[in-house]
């Protein structure tokens, strides 16, 4: 996007447009008294005409694709397409949150106003600088004409309310950028050092936020107040990965997570169990214990909170909520091959990775409400849909995939570590199927590596009959995170038991 300084606005010619360049309402990017519409005393919309030297070509033809009522004309010219923008003088309010590759902070007008669309505030979503050299810049213009012709129409109006907001010489991104600096310490280790990108727009965002005054709660609950809370979780893959093991006995996201626990042990690390719920558990009728059970990994220490019975019944509608339907749908039909076969140039696998990837945000009432005949939550809403591009990132979800094949994630019975049978720590629904694999149970044998090393997968053997799989992790951490899930492995006899013994040194 080119970065040439807009031409200064000519002066007014009424006594009422000097009043308000003066008291600071004049948009600085502005080309005539009628491109703008003022929103508060503070803020106002300005018309894209189509001619601006700081939007690029191509951002000029996705944004005649971004439709908002009439705001494009029969021919595919723009047509008074209005955005919000955000004058100099706005102010940062609390740091609402942060991911890899974008942070949410609240702001107000000059004024001390916020920004609201249908009663609900709005905050500030604004992407970071890549970490990496070859990754593209953020187009978030790119991105709004992605969210509107390729996700809204799939989930309607669950989708978190998104749009456009103008921040040219707003100075908002250098006050960002100096509160990331200021509290970097206090950031996860992940996220330290990352900034915010340089841009002239950015995205407005739904609040999801209970309205009230913020109380603490729970570790795993960062909003909640007297009345209500706000769950977040990812529902990632609702459907096992096409290009999994026939034979794996866990889906994709537990599998996952089974790989994030051995090769990153931390006794700090909440167990697969109890980290998140097993996405086949969501949005299906059929019932079985590990569904029973999903309440629970939406929100942990469910059992010791008030009006936990409450709070239980809530998750279950939420767990069983129709857009979670429509979600794995979409994501079934626009992948049928899984990362291992899937092209680079497939849009439609791109689709599916970002409907893997997005967020869940859900208002629960913390108690019941006799007013209410139902636990429904109170607004259920998904959001976090960046689009994903293949290009850059099908080599790593290929390695993802392979890595959990190779190890055994997806299929295992068992991990093994000097002398001792541990159960792999999931509960996923394939786990509790009906439809038992044939033959001996498969084993993840795993070795000790020096402190220095990364973790790594090795070769797998099979040894009549049955398969071993070979990790080179932290295995002194890892064995103190699977002290509870230790047990006699009923599976191998005792010679199994003296050749996994001598393979303790064997193929890494």
């Amino acid at each position: 996007m080119a970065w040439e300084k807009s031409p200064p606005p000519p002066k007014p010619a009424s006594s009422a447009l000097n009043a308000a360049a003066r008291d600071g309402r004049r948009s600085p990017i502005s080309s005539s008294s009628a491109d703008q519409r003022y929103l508060s005393s503070k803020c106002f919309a300005y018309a894209v005409r189509g001619n601006e030297p700081w939007i690029s070509c191509q951002d000029m033809d996705n944004l005649k694709h971004v439709t908002a009522g009439n705001g494009l004309a029969k021919n595919g010219d723009l047509c008074d397409r209005r955005f919000k923008v955000l004058p100099k003088g706005c102010k940062l309010g609390k740091f609402v949150g942060e991911g890899a590759a974008n942070a949410v902070f609240e702001f107000h007008l000059p004024d001390g106003t916020h920004l609201y669309h249908q009663n609900t505030r709005l905050l500030l979503r604004v992407a970071k600088k890549p970490v990496q050299d070859d990754r593209p810049k953020f187009n978030y213009i790119e991105q709004e004409r992605y969210y509107r012709t390729r996700i809204r129409p799939i989930l309607g109006p669950h989708v978190l309310h998104q749009e456009l907001v103008i921040i040219r010489d707003s100075g908002i991104i250098g006050a960002i950028n100096g509160y990331l600096t200021r509290n970097d310490k206090k950031r996860k280790p992940k996220f330290m050092g990352t900034t915010v990108d340089q841009s002239d727009w950015g995205f407005l965002v739904e609040d999801m936020r209970p309205d009230g005054e913020q109380v603490p709660y729970t570790p795993s609950i960062h909003h909640a107040t007297e009345n209500d809370l706000l769950v977040e979780f990812k529902p990632k893959w609702l459907s096992q990965s096409p290009s999994a093991p026939k034979n794996a006995i866990r889906c994709r996201q537990c599998a996952k997570e089974l790989y994030s626990y051995v090769m990153e042990p931390d006794l700090e690390k909440p167990t697969p169990t109890m980290a998140k719920p097993c996405p086949l558990t969501l949005g299906r009728d059929d019932g079985n214990r590990v569904r029973t059970e999903s309440a629970h990994r939406l929100l942990p220490l469910l059992d010791t909170l008030e009006n936990s019975e409450h709070l239980s019944a809530t998750l279950d509608v939420l767990r069983d909520e129709a857009a979670f339907k429509q979600l794995r749908s979409a994501q079934e039909e626009n992948d049928r091959v899984g990362p291992l076969n899937a092209d680079k140039s497939d849009a439609n696998f791109s689709l599916a990775m970002t409907l893997r990837d997005c967020t869940c945000f859900a208002q629960i009432s913390r108690r019941a409400n006799p007013s209410r005949k139902s636990a429904q939550p109170l607004k259920i809403r998904f959001g976090d849909f960046d689009m994903k591009s293949p290009s850059f990132r099908l080599d790593y979800w290929r390695g993802v995939e392979e890595e959990l094949i190779r190890g055994g994630f997806y299929t295992a019975d068992w991990l093994y570590y000097a002398g001792s049978y541990y159960r792999p720590p999931t509960k996923c629904v394939l786990e509790l199927s009906n439809t038992r694999r044939q033959g001996l149970p498969e084993v993840t044998h795993i070795h000790d590596i020096r402190a220095d090393t990364k973790p790594t997968i090795g070769s797998t053997a099979v040894y009549q009959g049955q398969k071993i799989y070979n990790v080179n992790t932290d295995a002194v951490k890892l064995q103190k995170c699977l002290e509870a899930h230790k047990t006699a492995a009923p599976g191998p006899t005792a010679d199994e038991e003296k050749r996994l013994k001598i393979r303790s040194s064997g193929v890494k």
